[in-house]
């Protein structure tokens, strides 16, 4: 799994590449990679996807923001 961490105004995620390989976390994936004791550290979590339009750009998935632990 490709991910990069990436932060901005104050907030953090970890944006996971599933643009070659198909990826589906559950909630409690997304919970341990964003516990920032035990797992990477994020507010949340984004996947990059391929589009299902056949000509156009790949979208972020915001997947959770700040989920309880």
């Amino acid at each position: 799994m490709r991910f990069t961490k990436m932060h901005g105004l104050g907030n953090d995620f970890i944006v996971i590449d599933a643009m070659e390989k198909e990826y589906f976390p559950t909630p409690d994936d997304a919970r341990r990679l964003c516990n920032r004791r035990t797992g990477i550290g994020a507010d949340g979590l984004m996947l990059v996807m391929p589009s299902k339009k056949r000509f156009s750009f790949p979208h972020i998935c915001p997947l959770c923001k700040s989920l309880p632990i």
